[in-house]
């Protein structure tokens, strides 16, 4: 009898303890800080997870922001609350369908993915979501989980890691620069560390390039003075190709400025060299 029952026990408890199968889709979201690889629970959460990869590969993660870090609970993704540039019309209306709620036996843990929705309203979920960075039990059953973390955690922990502001949120938040779906015709951007590369380079070759044609005909030949501002305009170049994707994803007006002074910089500087010197 005694061995009946823990055959029995041996059939059941894998049964009860196998987690939900994940969705053969994986989901990049592609930050200021790196990658997150997004899984889908498409068996307990099949309406969220159609919704979530309709908006993907609408591109509407783009340009959203984790404007929300609770330090050991999780970060949050402010969905059309929190982003730059605005919708388009579709996007919009994409942004205000409400989810009826599909709670499961899915534990929230780190790397869970949970929809947020308002407090007094269990069918609200839209498009902001968070991400676990530890247990939350008192959050099971009551939202609905989706998705979880299949890579990435470095990442994860750099965007919870960000300096906080008195408010208790980023000083800084983590921009999604593009959402994707991995195998499918969405072109990523360029590698953010790519593009500061080259405004390491151009800003070393500008510098390189101002002291030849400053000290041309002092300490230096004179011929060194076209060819430093050749070297400018290369310098020049690379900078631009680097800060303006960095510009544009971040939404700084501060540095879209810099970039229009150093073009009349540049513009100065030729006026200079094609007046007659002494």
């Amino acid at each position: 009898m005694k061995s009946v029952l823990a055959l029995a026990a041996l059939l059941i408890l894998p049964a009860q303890s196998r987690e939900p199968a994940l969705s053969r889709e994986r989901i990049v979201l592609r930050t200021d800080k790196g990658d997150l690889v997004i899984a889908l629970y498409e068996e307990t959460a099949p309406v969220h997870c159609r919704h979530f990869l309709r908006l993907v590969r609408k591109g509407f993660y783009d340009g959203t922001r984790f404007f929300r870090v609770v330090p050991g609970f999780a970060v949050q993704n402010g969905g059309e609350y929190e982003r730059l540039g605005t919708l388009t019309p579709e996007l919009a209306e994409l942004a205000t369908k409400r989810l009826q709620a599909e709670f499961s036996k899915i534990r929230h843990v780190r790397g869970i993915l949970s929809m947020a929705r308002e407090d007094n309203d269990f069918n609200s979920a839209r498009t902001t979501f968070v991400i676990l960075l530890g247990d939350a039990p008192h959050l099971d059953t009551r939202y609905t989980v989706f998705g979880k973390l299949d890579g990435g955690d470095d990442v994860l922990s750099a965007i919870a890691g960000g300096e906080l502001g008195p408010d208790k949120n980023p000083k800084k938040p983590v921009t999604v620069l593009k959402a994707f779906v991995v195998g499918e015709k969405n072109v990523p951007p360029e590698e953010p560390t790519e593009l500061r590369w080259l405004l390491v380079v151009g800003s070393v070759a500008i510098l390189l390039g101002l002291a030849a044609f400053l000290l041309a005909g002092r300490l230096l030949p004179r011929v060194a003075g076209p060819l430093g501002l050749v070297v400018v305009f290369v310098g020049f170049f690379a900078g631009f190709l680097g800060a303006v994707p960095l510009t544009v994803g971040a939404g700084s007006s501060a540095a879209a400025l810099v970039v229009f002074l150093s073009m009349l910089a540049l513009f100065k500087l030729m006026n200079k060299f094609e007046s007659p010197r002494p």
